[in-house]
């Protein structure tokens, strides 16, 4: 009864890895998360407006975690639940899985074999509980299902 109890205030959001090597995961309660450069340019003698997103360097220096194949990691954020957090995660040779992705507090994604994001599935309750490795459609991401 006291996990269930718990489960219903945490601030968790799990980042779970099913590819086949390290990521590097950042999880964060700030929108702006990612720097913006806005500038102007001329294309085809008319000014557009662009914007350039970048990030710091990537490494678990700059708030990254590394995350090994077949393992999951929980961010605790303060962020209320009814909030969201956003998700940065790459791979160890530097493929980019998502930058700023929102996720709603209490909720988990799954890095899968092809290394795309999937939102884990979620419930709670008594007889209800958070799957980890399978996704909302129930698809399964669990390493030892690699094929």
């Amino acid at each position: 009864m006291a996990s269930w109890l718990s489960s219903l205030f945490s601030k968790t959001t799990h980042v779970a890895n099913g590819y086949h090597e390290d990521i590097y995961a950042k999880v964060e309660t700030d929108k702006s998360a990612a720097k913006e450069t806005a500038y102007t340019v001329k294309v085809a003698g008319q000014e557009v407006n662009t914007k350039t997103t970048y990030e710091t360097k990537f490494s678990e220096n700059s708030g990254y975690t590394k995350i090994a194949p077949g393992q999951h990691i929980g961010f605790h954020t303060k962020q209320d639940l009814d909030g969201e957090v956003r998700v940065t995660i790459k791979t160890a040779s530097g493929k980019e899985v998502c930058s700023n992705h929102p996720v709603q507090v209490n909720r988990s994604v799954i890095v899968d074999k092809n290394a795309q994001l999937k939102e884990a599935k979620y419930s709670t309750g008594p007889y209800g509980e958070s799957k980890i490795w399978t996704d909302k459609q129930g698809n399964d991401h669990y390493p030892k299902n690699w094929g």
